[in-house]
């Protein structure tokens, strides 16, 4: 382990020991069942009708039409996002986030974690790198649990700093840094090419993606985290480490 890790692993156990009993930020709620104001389509304004429909407490896609991501209209730095979603059987979407909006879709000017039909969605039965909880063509989940297709499962994004977890029905099934040997190794050999440099982004949209068939997603809701302290969150450079009280630790999910 070099002394750059060491000190981020340490500094994050200060943290954590620190201040586990902190209060962790609220909740909110992104939809209340009716009208969807926190949502537009990508590259649009407006909340995109006739792609996606939004009523009885559910955020659906249209199927047969336009394939119009959906986004949040904030962009968020640290944050916490999370969703209920149910698949029809054979199909995958994705909740997208740090997206620099500019290409083609939001997956492809983001990351993505993967909800799919595992066992039905031809890439996914061939594939690890697209199956439920992982990191689009980049990095496996492992140990993710999906229900059943029709069943509502419910997933979650954690950004913080550089360090990146994906959740899958209360378990974590994925963790990476933004920074890490392993994450550029795998956006190197990733099939996704030209996404932004995730070491500079330090913001951007989070948001579904349109399957191309009716899939349902039900109580969005996001918390912002507190921003980490430099040392915290590089590591590095640090003479004097402040006191830990002086950083919100990561909250639990």
């Amino acid at each position: 382990m070099n002394i750059a890790r060491a000190s981020r692993w340490l500094w994050g156990v200060v943290l954590v020991a620190g201040l586990e009993a902190a209060e962790a930020p609220p909740w909110q709620s992104l939809f209340d069942g009716k009208f969807p104001v926190f949502f537009r389509g990508y590259k649009m304004m407006q909340f995109p009708v006739n792609i996606w429909t939004a009523k009885a407490g559910v955020i659906a896609s249209v199927p047969g039409g336009e394939q119009t991501d959906l986004m949040l209209r904030q962009r968020y730095a640290h944050f916490e996002f999370s969703v209920e979603y149910r698949l029809p059987p054979g199909a995958a979407s994705g909740i997208v986030y740090l997206v620099q909006e500019g290409a083609p879709r939001a997956a492809l000017g983001g990351l993505k974690m993967v909800l799919a039909d595992d066992e039905r969605h031809a890439d996914a039965k061939n594939n690890p790198l697209y199956r439920s909880g992982s990191l689009y063509a980049l990095l496996p989940a492992t140990n993710a649990q999906p229900r059943p297709v029709g069943q509502w499962n419910e997933a979650r994004v954690r950004v913080w700093g550089k360090k990146v977890e994906h959740w899958l029905n209360g378990e974590k099934v994925l963790e990476f840094e933004l920074d890490s040997e392993a994450f550029e190794s795998a956006l190197r050999r990733g099939r996704v090419k030209n996404l932004p440099d995730f070491k500079e982004v330090r913001e951007g949209y989070i948001g579904l993606e349109h399957p191309g068939v009716e899939m349902w997603f039900r109580n969005p809701r996001i918390r912002v985290l507190p921003e980490p302290e430099k040392e915290a969150a590089e590591g590095v450079g640090a003479t004097n480490s402040p006191s830990p009280v002086e950083t919100p630790a990561l909250p639990p999910p």
